[in-house]
């Protein structure tokens, strides 16, 4: 496996816990502050990623239609999969099923989903956007690409599509395994 070198970073900045900025700036230069040679996690610099994106797409979603991040992941998977199911959305989500239900009330009584019985069996609900739901779908379509383009502009077409490629590939191997160990025992 290729070592990748991370550079040194001598400064750390104070964490002032009244400004945000301060929190990202605090958190990417930890992120980097590993020796060269050495290797941070792989799920830590995803989480700091991930906090890092987080932190700055919440609030932007907020101002343009309500919507908080997860809310907005069920909004595109919804899209995506017309007719899903809430136990089919929380596989492809690993979320719980809690938090799921939360989440999918608030989305229907804002009217940007609606539940449509099942053809076979009635027990069950599929899920759709509505005209609403496609609205706010598509205002936040646009915001998270413009936004992904800004975080990440320092890669390439090629890069991006790449990392894409590792990670799929790497969701798929984690995958893998999670079903072997189920299957062991």
């Amino acid at each position: 496996m290729p070592t990748p070198t991370i550079a040194h970073n001598t400064h750390m900045p104070s964490l002032d816990s009244d400004s945000e900025m301060s929190l990202y700036h605090y958190l990417a230069a930890a992120a980097l502050d590993i020796p060269t040679g050495n290797h941070a996690y792989l799920t830590y610099k995803l989480d700091v990623i991930k906090i890092l994106v987080l932190n700055a797409a919440e609030p932007l979603y907020r101002k343009a239609c309500g919507l908080r991040v997860k809310e907005i992941r069920l909004l595109r998977l919804i899209h995506d999969y017309p007719n899903i199911t809430s136990s089919e959305l929380k596989v492809k989500l690993v979320l719980d099923k809690t938090l799921l239900s939360k989440y999918l009330a608030g989305l229907e009584q804002r009217g940007m989903i609606e539940k449509i019985p099942d053809k076979q069996d009635n027990r069950i609900q599929q899920l759709r956007l509505t005209v609403a739901g496609e609205q706010a779908w598509q205002t936040c379509e646009t915001i998270g690409r413009g936004l992904e383009a800004k975080f990440f502009h320092h890669m390439s077409g090629q890069e991006w599509d790449q990392l894409h490629r590792l990670l799929d590939k790497a969701l798929n191997s984690l995958t893998d395994w999670h079903s072997q160990a189920i299957s062991d025992g």
